[in-house]
């Protein structure tokens, strides 16, 4: 799920990319079909109920973008 701004500070930053890194070698493996969120609504605050927690709206928005995704198998 994406993460705003305000809660990615450089400690949980730099942990982001270690854990980006491990799910790309889960993908690699075809164990995991992994979609990477960030960067698709994180300044947009108004969809988030707290940093880190998307509210209604913010999960609307990831559903839609998420439906016309081509590599997830429906």
């Amino acid at each position: 799920m994406p993460l705003s701004y305000i809660y990615l500070d450089k400690f949980r930053s730099q942990h982001e990319v270690i854990f980006k890194q491990y799910m790309q070698k889960l993908m690699d493996s075809d164990r995991l079909t992994f979609i990477d969120l960030d960067g698709l609504i994180n300044k947009q605050y108004d969809l988030f109920s707290d940093p880190s927690h998307l509210n209604q709206y913010g999960a609307i928005e990831v559903s839609k973008y998420l439906a016309k995704r081509k590599e997830i198998s429906w």
